[in-house]
């Protein structure tokens, strides 16, 4: 394992990193890049640092609250984690599973992924917006998203739409099964684009 610091910056690359404790005093960046698509990096504890996670798989089961990079084809986020970190460390066409919990959304997803809960036991609620709003310039007539095993609740009116899709995004598909919708003010689904 190689691990350097410059201004503030903590970077460790490898084919295999393992258990490396490194002190963060100081640190405002870690970026992680690891040796092959079967690395994994699990966040156990809140980082309040700028984070890019460059390697295979990512757990999440703590929030990151700088901001967050990556290149994982596969992300976890369980309770304490947080989604919207799980889809910015993702890769373009992705997997993130979502544990059995209640999450809170107001996420933007701004490239092709899968979305996966845990059927009737993943649930994103909103006190107020969009529990998903689709977003970006990255987004083409080829690229989709897929959410699945998820239920969507509106807090009894507090949120607008479960997903927006604005008229500024063209996304190919958005494919939504096995879910609920309910509770929103306005739109359970709402593609204007």
């Amino acid at each position: 394992v190689s691990v350097s610091t410059s201004g503030g910056s903590l970077v460790l690359t490898g084919a295999t990193i393992e258990t490396t404790m490194v002190d963060l005093t100081g640190v405002t960046a870690i970026e992680i890049n690891g040796g092959g698509g079967s690395d994994k990096v699990t966040i156990n504890s809140s980082l309040a640092q700028n984070v890019t996670l460059n390697v295979g798989e990512v757990v999440l089961n703590a929030p990151i609250t700088g901001a967050v990079a990556g290149t994982a084809t596969n992300v976890t986020v369980n309770p304490g984690g947080s989604v919207q970190n799980g889809l910015d460390v993702a890769f373009v066409d992705a997997t993130i599973n979502l544990a059995g919990a209640t999450f809170s959304g107001n996420l933007v997803i701004s490239k092709s992924v899968n979305l996966v809960g845990d059927n009737a036991t993943t649930k994103l609620t909103a006190s107020s917006g969009n529990v998903i709003s689709l977003s970006g310039a990255s987004f083409g007539g080829s690229n989709s998203v897929t959410i699945s095993g998820i239920d969507f609740d509106g807090n009894a009116g507090a949120a607008a739409a479960g997903i927006n899709v604005p008229a500024t995004v063209s996304v190919g598909a958005l494919s939504i099964n096995n879910g609920d919708i309910s509770g929103f003010s306005l739109y359970g689904v709402s593609v204007f684009g």
